[in-house]
């Protein structure tokens, strides 16, 4: 008898619930979008676009820093 087992589905199943914890911690602002990210396994990009997927904001600083965009200065 030969039994096989499914790795690819535990690893799956790690990183979604790696992903699923890392939203959850930045959307409560535990983590930075940086640690997030990491928790992850993402780039801070990546990460960006699973938050927005999900309706989960994303701070301008954060996300200029992240996308090596310049910010500027708000004359409001």
């Amino acid at each position: 008898m030969v039994t096989f087992i499914n790795l690819h589905a535990g690893i799956v199943g790690m990183a979604t619930n790696g992903l699923s914890t890392a939203l959850t911690l930045y959307g409560a602002r535990t983590l930075t979008l940086s640690q997030a990210a990491a928790q992850a396994g993402l780039s801070e990009a990546e990460f960006i676009d699973q938050l927005e997927r999900r309706g989960i904001e994303v701070t301008e600083s954060e996300r200029a820093a992240a996308l090596g965009e310049e910010q500027t200065a708000r004359a409001d």
